[in-house]
């Protein structure tokens, strides 16, 4: 019991004392301590006031005990007895009455000789813990004294009751003087006004606001230190975390063993000047620090809490929203769920991080009901005999995340936020059967509750795979399997390195299957430098080391293959038309009819080089040749025969036209249907939203027109703002006038986004065209934001820091991917000072 808890029990006295004199009774003093401070003992439950009496000796008496077994220095005994026997004497007084004039006072002399009494005094504070003190057998007695005047009919021997008349407004002064020493305390009359209270007595004390202040400021470095290691992602705890930070000593504290980022970040502060947080660190009570790793997670947690505060306030501004979500594995093997929420404002449009949710703890909590029992999210009544013995059987040995389950977390996370289902327009995930499957995916159970959303793909997971569709012509596969062996040599050893870095310049970028910008720049770079790389390779050929002489001279072998040179400047060709969209999907800026509007200039630029193939690989070829010189290589064709089921048997003439047959067509043809089944016309149509932007609307014709309205009010009619009829009535008119607009203007000064087009509608002159535009703007292109979270989940999650819960996780990305959102740091420690009780007042 230290210095915090002898400075609550004082505050009780205080706060008594002053309810007391405001005129409240023993029972509600009682009651409002114990709200305030919570007081130990139950409140009396009647009005009797020999229970009252009964419960204010008991309080006290616990109150005194304790102070005199509590280890405090003079200063705070004294402030604790004062408070105990001012306390007392409004016992004595009858608690709710007037005792009289402050002492001195001439009226207090004439009253006390009228109804003579006769003033005492409290001798000792051992004499009030004797049991005949404590007595509580003689009940107060309350008669029926004028007002302002007080009389107890049995009290303690000690004390004595002052009665007198209602003072004047001079004399309303209240005083409570207690001389104290360690042995004795002298004690004076107090007096009270039952009048109403003075406007000082409104006025908050200004010690304690003082004291207040200082205490926030002692936690305000600490706030700074979270904040910092947070934003940055930094490990917080070391090895050896617990303890005082800094000592009293003149050696001081050592700082040899790993305590961790944020206590050594503390202790950089303190060596910087900061020397409240010095005093703070050396006198705080070691259960008051707040350097504890609780109060890291709680301070973690209210910070995120801040950030989410601020994130939902404009997204409830917003007029619609779309959720993106995905799914991964972290360090600690827990399937992770990443919530991004797409919005727009006046001032951009934001794909902002929300939240990271444990997947199979969630749905394993959502399917247990409030007595604990297990409930199956199977729906027995569309399976067959067999199907319901194997759902049970699975439910015994097999944990399932399908895309149910999924979407029905994302439905809670959306609940909880407080968001309106209707108010979301658009579905944003990859491409794979969990997500996107029309029996039990993710998108169609989200769908059944959120009526309005539209699902978008995913254009970089699609352009992706589309890509990944040259690997099924043989001599592509084989070609990128030959760059990988050969990254992976360099890169296997220091001495082969730096090799390279003498030939080329710079590391091989390796071609990752899942990131997507990282393939093109690989293979684009490689077909740059291949004849650097073939150097270095014949350099490392002449090594006393056989394995590895063997490994590059078989390595520069394959590279001057004819098939790989043909393979990889076809490859680049191809690479160099989509590695402009693979940047542009990425920004969380970007506009659903921007994106469609690339993909469609992509697959008219490949259809018209698929038409004149033959032309468009002569200018390629001759990119293969001047290679083909460099590298010492000349290009043959490959031997043939009457019949091949091996490899490609064209019956060509020259090699130009064989590897134009055999690698570059075939590449085209795949890639090209490959786009266009994963992005069907409805898709690149934008649901036919993109037909209000000035560029497009000003082609249309009057019956276009009346066609494209239709269309719209049949897609949208639940999100506008007006019934269906006039909404179509509405929307045929504003479309008129919309496209007499921009013919007007010319075509160099129109909008060219779907956000600047929302900018220039006025919402009260197109109040439909301009929902409509907010709905194109609205919806997701990729999911390239949550696949950005799991990169910030790789970092602070790692291996060494796998222990970690779902609330510290979430906080810690909060800070790390929004780590430019300003915050107030007095807010965080008011938020901090509520979510619960704490051992150092930080607020009133």
């Amino acid at each position: 019991m230290g210095d915090d808890l002898l400075q609550w029990r004082a505050a009780i006295g205080r706060f008594a004392f002053r309810r007391a004199l405001s005129g409240s009774n023993g029972r509600d003093v009682l009651i409002r301590s114990r709200a305030h401070y919570n007081y130990p003992y139950r409140p009396p439950t009647t009005e009797d006031p020999a229970d009252i009496q009964k419960a204010l000796y008991k309080h006290f008496h616990f109150l005194c005990v304790a102070a005199v077994i509590l280890p405090c220095d003079l200063r705070q005994r004294n402030e604790l007895f004062n408070s105990l026997v001012s306390r007392l004497l409004l016992i004595a007084a009858g608690i709710e009455s007037n005792p009289g004039p402050a002492p001195g006072n001439s009226s207090t002399k004439n009253s006390n000789a009228k109804s003579g009494h006769q003033s005492k005094r409290l001798k000792t504070l051992d004499s009030f813990l004797k049991p005949s003190s404590l007595s509580t057998d003689r009940p107060l007695v309350q008669t029926s004294t004028p007002t302002g005047t007080a009389e107890a009919a049995s009290v303690p021997v000690d004390v004595a009751v002052t009665a007198a008349p209602t003072p004047t407004a001079e004399e309303a002064a209240t005083t409570a003087t207690a001389i104290c020493s360690t042995s004795s305390i002298a004690l004076s009359t107090v007096t009270t006004n039952t009048s109403p209270a003075p406007a000082n007595e409104e006025i908050v004390n200004q010690q304690r606001l003082a004291k207040l202040q200082e205490n926030r400021e002692r936690l305000t470095p600490i706030v700074r230190a979270t904040l910092f290691l947070g934003r940055q992602g930094l490990a917080f705890r070391g090895h050896r975390d617990d303890g005082k930070l800094l000592s009293n000593s003149a050696s001081g504290s050592s700082a040899t063993a790993n305590e961790g980022n944020f206590r050594e970040v503390l202790r950089l502060m303190v060596e910087a000047g900061d020397k409240k947080l010095e005093e703070h660190l050396k006198n705080a009570h070691s259960n008051a620090t707040y350097i504890s790793k609780t109060t890291q997670n709680e301070l973690i947690e209210v910070i995120g809490e801040k950030i989410l505060e601020k994130i939902m306030s404009r997204v409830r501004e917003a007029l619609f929203y779309s959720i993106l979500f995905d799914e991964t594995t972290d360090s600690s093997h827990k399937s992770r769920l990443s919530v991004i929420l797409r919005y727009v404002t006046k001032d951009d449009i934001y794909e902002d991080f929300i939240s990271f949710v444990d997947a199979f703890a969630d749905h394993e909590g959502a399917l247990c009901d409030d007595e604990g029992t297990y409930q199956s999210d199977e729906d027995e009544s569309e399976m067959d005999d067999a199907g319901a013995a194997r759902s049970e059987i699975n439910k015994e040995t097999e944990i399932r995340m399908t895309g149910k389950n999924i979407g029905q977390i994302v439905l809670r996370v959306l609940k909880t936020l407080g968001l309106s289902l209707d108010k979301c327009v658009g579905i944003g995930t990859d491409g794979c059967s969990v997500m996107t499957s029309e029996v039990r995916g993710a998108v169609l159970e989200i769908q059944k509750e959120a009526k309005n959303a539209l699902q978008t793909p995913c254009f970089n997971h699609k352009l992706n795979l589309s890509i990944s569709q040259s690997n099924k012509i043989v001599y592509i596969r084989n070609s990128v399997g030959t760059m990988k062996e050969c990254v992976k040599f360099f890169d296997a050893s220091a001495k082969r390195s730096r090799t390279l870095q003498k030939y080329v310049g710079h590391a091989l970028s390796g071609l990752c299957e899942t990131r997507w910008v990282k393939r093109h720049d690989g293979v684009l770079q490689f077909s740059v430098d291949l004849p650097k790389i073939q150097l270095a390779l014949e350099s490392i050929s002449k090594w006393e080391d056989a394995s590895t002489a063997s490994k590059a001279s078989q390595l520069k072998a394959a590279l001057s293959d004819s098939f790989f040179l043909v393979s990889v400047m076809c490859l680049s060709d191809i690479l160099a038309l989509t590695l402009p969209l693979s940047k542009l999907f990425q920004k969380p800026t970007l506009n659903l009819d921007t994106g469609a509007e690339t993909i469609t200039n992509l697959i008219s630029v490949l259809s018209t080089r698929r038409g004149n193939a033959e032309e468009h690989f002569k200018s390629i070829w001759t990119d293969i040749e001047g290679l083909a010189e460099k590298v010492d290589t000349n290009l043959i064709l490959p031997r043939r025969c009457g019949r091949q089921g091996n490899r490609a048997n064209y019956p060509t003439e020259s090699p130009e036209a064989y590897f134009r047959q055999a690698i570059y067509i075939p590449l085209l043809d795949n890639i090209l249907m490959d786009i266009k089944e994963r992005f069907p016309p409805e898709v690149v149509d934008c649901f036919q939203l993109p037909l209000l932007l000035p560029s497009h609307i000003t082609k249309l014709t009057a019956s276009d027109l009346t066609q494209k309205t239709e269309i719209l009010v049949k897609n949208f009619s639940a999100l506008l703002p007006f019934e269906t009829d006039m909404s179509r009535k509405l929307l045929d008119g504003e479309l008129t006038m919309w496209q007499e607009k921009w013919k007007a203007i010319a075509s160099s000064e129109h909008p060219q986004s779907s956000l600047d087009a929302l900018r220039s509608s006025d919402l009260d002159v197109y109040p439909v065209i301009h929902t409509l535009l907010y709905v194109l703007t609205t919806l997701p292109v990729s999911n390239a934001t949550a696949e950005r979270s799991f990169s910030a989940l790789r970092r602070l999650k790692s291996w060494l820091r796998s222990p970690m819960s779902q609330i510290r996780l979430t906080g810690l990305a909060l800070m790390h991917v929004h780590r430019h959102v300003d915050l107030d740091i007095d807010d965080i420690i008011t938020s901090f000072a509520k979510s619960r009780k704490r051992r150092i007042d930080f607020i009133l």
